[in-house]
């Protein structure tokens, strides 16, 4: 069984292969042991029709719309018949739904990220995590603190309609948008940690997850 985790940064998971296209910072030697090298802009190195699962977590927000689609249309290649991918990313229409329900957002959330209104939490979705963003906002503190994102950053925001779109268009015969950690597939369940750790406060509308297949 193949099963393929693109953009894992420390995230190894055990039986797949993990990939990256860089090494990520502060790993021992035995860690990037682990990391196969694949960039997803480019043709995967994959034969038609060999994989049996992929899975890809707040990665495909880091290429632009047309990389992605053509990332997305590569893993549609490579899937096998009635293989599934899954993913999750940034949600456009998610942030909208915190946005519009504020008062029902956790003090925790609001006052870790500096949120004191949702103007300031929606300026952050779209421009303060957006790659080559430069300027200036407000700390949690009230202090000025100085923008300057990498280019790697966010490049392009996904929403539901979205990728139904996208996916359907490619030749995908179902999309299925699911709960973290929730799958029918026991090989799918359990694999996302985006919130844990130092995203334990965010509210979970702010992300898709969905998986689809061949």
């Amino acid at each position: 069984m193949t099963k393929i985790h693109f953009g894992c940064g420390w995230n190894f998971l055990e039986g797949w292969d993990n990939t990256d296209m860089v090494i990520p910072p502060n790993l021992t030697k035995e860690q990037e042991a682990h990391i196969k090298i694949i960039d997803v802009t480019k043709t995967l190195p994959y034969e038609s029709d060999s994989v049996d699962f992929i899975f890809h977590e707040h990665m495909i927000e880091h290429i632009d719309e047309v990389d992605g689609y053509n990332f997305l249309t590569e893993c549609y290649r490579v899937l096998k018949p009635g293989g599934v991918m899954r993913l999750s990313c940034p949600s456009i229409d998610g942030a909208m739904q915190v946005y519009q329900n504020w008062d029902n957002v956790s003090d925790e959330f609001k006052e870790e990220y500096g949120f004191l209104t949702k103007a300031r939490f929606i300026n952050h979705f779209i421009y303060y995590e957006a790659a080559g963003y430069k300027g200036k906002k407000f700390s949690p503190e009230g202090e000025i603190k100085y923008v300057n994102n990498p280019d790697y950053w966010h490049k392009y925001m996904y929403d539901r309609e979205d990728f139904s779109y996208k996916l359907d268009y490619i030749g995908f015969n179902e999309v299925n948008f699911v709960n973290k950690h929730k799958s029918q597939y026991n090989e799918l369940k359990g694999l996302e940690r985006r919130f844990g750790g130092k995203f334990k406060s965010f509210p979970t509308e702010t992300d898709i997850t969905l998986e689809t297949i061949k």
